[in-house]
């Protein structure tokens, strides 16, 4: 669970709150106020995710402190949730939740209106659509993961008939049109997101009694310059 902030205010929104099921990958992205306090937050998933997926038993988030607040963690507590934090040392663990704010930045980038103030009315058809795209890994949808079949798209909807009313019908088409947008927009950000992190990840084992550097980022004494500090301490053992 995280946000994306510093959006230009649209209709009153600010941010987007993205929540993605780590089992499922079922993503869900909502827009929120400016400040929007833990309270309005809490609200939001309630409406928006336990509606539809229930009480997750885990929640994993950044050190926002909309959620390392008293009122979340007591919330979380009382609905049976545990509330769990990435380090800012090691982020990944939250790491899904990140690649989804990446995809849906792209997104937006691509399609938004030279204001970028409309960006609200495309999140709908943008969750729709990356709740579409099969993972490699099980060659399944979020869509079909949750509901066991992939839903009818605008496009199915709309081949074949050219509708009564032209206004009914270019609501229609312009649905499918952003759908088709969204979805080759999200299939192509997607590909370049995995190939960056390919490139950046390595698997490295290791096994007992090697040497090894430890990282000293985000561990710093108080009384010290960060920028001063050395990046690195000096062979260990593992």
């Amino acid at each position: 669970m995280d946000f994306i902030v510093g959006l230009l205010v649209s209709d009153g929104f600010f941010s987007i709150m993205v929540v993605v099921d780590r089992f499922f990958k079922y993503g869900t992205f909502i827009p929120a106020s400016k400040v929007c306090p833990a309270e309005e937050a809490a609200r939001l998933f309630l409406k928006y995710v336990v509606k539809y997926l229930g009480v997750p038993k885990m929640i994993i988030s950044d050190q926002d402190t909309r959620f390392t607040g008293r009122f979340c963690k007591e919330l979380f507590k009382l609905m049976g949730s545990s509330l769990n934090f990435s380090k800012s040392v090691h982020p990944q663990t939250d790491g899904q939740t990140e690649r989804v704010n990446a995809l849906i930045e792209t997104y937006l980038r691509h399609y938004v209106s030279a204001t970028q103030r409309d960006w609200p009315k495309l999140l709908d058809i943008a969750q729709f659509s990356y709740n579409l795209q099969r993972s490699e890994a099980t060659n399944q949808s979020p869509f079909e993961i949750v509901t066991g079949q992939q839903p009818l798209t605008p496009n199915a909807v709309v081949t074949g008939y050219q509708g009564l009313n032209p206004t009914t019908y270019q609501f229609a088409n312009e649905w499918q049109e952003q759908h088709e947008l969204a979805r080759a927009c999200l299939h192509k950000a997607e590909k370049r997101t995995k190939k960056w992190a390919d490139r950046k990840r390595r698997d490295i084992n290791f096994e007992v009694d090697d040497l090894v550097l430890s990282k000293l980022s985000g561990i710093y004494a108080t009384h010290v310059t960060k920028g001063l500090c050395e990046d690195t301490r000096g062979h260990s053992k593992f």
